[in-house]
């Protein structure tokens, strides 16, 4: 199993550029905590592609995704990226392409390797496969991660203010299946129907804050940040 620095797998502290500089770097330690934070941000995004693109079972899906990750690492394909020419995530695509060409190599080395992992699965959760298009599949995983790395951002800052209430009516109102409405929600915790409005504007208000935050940790550019925030609002 190649070393993984893991602590918390949605928590991105580092810039694209960041990332990009130590992929892009002479030095073989700093080009694998660049493979490490790679495989952390995009694991569940190069899953949904491949599981999309080739129609695999969830195993077999798991099985080319390590595969496609142990031939960027061995292979060192990411040392052809050019940030001018283009973002980060488009290339990446463009490898899983190329990889079409390359995976009977890559599986067989995953085999011959005992299997090893490149990122440990454990209490991880994949993208659903409802989507049988990779690029829209792709696309949606990593917002996913997205979100869900700005929302443990903000419970957890919310928890250590000893506010608890804000996100027990917000997880009852957005992410619930039938949602009740603001007067159920203030009968059923004790508070008045203006203080859960107010509360919910406020947490939805910073979330979607955290939302934008991260998506300027993972742009090179305002121009950049500005296309992956039009494409989040319209998502």
């Amino acid at each position: 199993m190649y070393p993984m620095s893991m602590g918390d797998p949605g928590l991105f502290p580092d810039t694209s550029w960041s990332l990009v500089s130590r992929l892009c770097a002479t030095g073989q330690e700093r080009y694998r905590e660049g493979l490490d934070d790679l495989c952390r941000r995009y694991w569940n995004p190069a899953f949904a592609y491949v599981r999309a693109a080739w129609a695999k079972s969830g195993e077999e899906a798991k099985d080319l995704t390590q595969a496609f990750f142990l031939w960027l690492i061995e292979d060192e394909a990411l040392r052809s990226y050019l940030p001018e020419r283009g973002g980060f995530r488009p290339f990446l695509k463009t490898l899983l392409r190329r990889f079409v060409g390359h995976q009977a190599v890559a599986l067989d080395r995953l085999k011959r390797g005992g299997g090893r992992t490149i990122l440990p699965l454990d209490g991880r959760d994949l993208p659903a496969a409802d989507e049988t298009d990779p690029e829209k599949a792709f696309e949606r995983a990593w917002l996913t991660e997205v979100v869900d790395a700005a929302l443990r951002r903000v419970r957890a800052r919310r928890e250590e203010k000893g506010d608890v209430l804000s996100f027990r009516l917000y997880d009852a109102a957005d992410l619930a299946p039938a949602a009740p409405s603001y007067a159920e929600l203030a009968e059923r915790h004790g508070v008045r129907e203006g203080e859960v409005r107010d509360r919910l504007y406020a947490l939805r208000e910073e979330i979607r804050s955290e939302v934008r935050r991260e998506l300027a940790r993972l742009t090179s550019d305002d121009q950049d940040l500005e296309h992956e925030w039009r494409s989040f609002l319209g998502a």
